[in-house]
């Protein structure tokens, strides 16, 4: 027999769905650690109590506020496709590193120009061939 729609058991168990969540769980992993279905679980959360799980925004894990997707960085390397901080928080974090290591910084910066240089050489001998 399967549970009735008991949301109780969605708001009673949030701080534990979240923590799932963090640590990289998948919805179906939660569905059945918590004994519900699909339906119950996605409809059950409070957008207005809970606004990082409106559809379209992301919570940065630097400043903690609740923006679009658009203030995140693609990268295809991340499980949702984007940064986990946001664009603010990265640019400061880029910042705060340079002062850091300058040494790192310079050298980064000086094969990055390397790398810029050779790819318009070989960009030009390709219009030219």
């Amino acid at each position: 027999m399967s549970k009735k729609l008991d949301r109780s058991i969605i708001f009673d168990n949030i701080n534990e769905i979240k923590h799932f969540r963090q640590m990289g769980a998948s919805w179906k992993d939660i569905q059945i650690k918590l004994g519900v279905d699909n339906y119950m679980l996605r409809t059950s959360i409070d957008l207005k109590k809970y606004p990082r799980f409106i559809p379209g925004t992301y919570q940065c894990s630097c400043c903690g506020k609740i923006l679009p997707i658009s203030e995140f960085y693609a990268n295809k390397r991340m499980a949702r496709g984007h940064q986990s901080q946001c664009k603010s928080c990265n640019i400061n974090n880029a910042m705060i590193w340079k002062r850091v290591y300058p040494e790192r910084a310079n050298e980064h910066a000086r094969q990055s120009k390397l790398r810029r240089i050779i790819r318009n050489i070989n960009k030009k001998e390709n219009e030219n061939a």
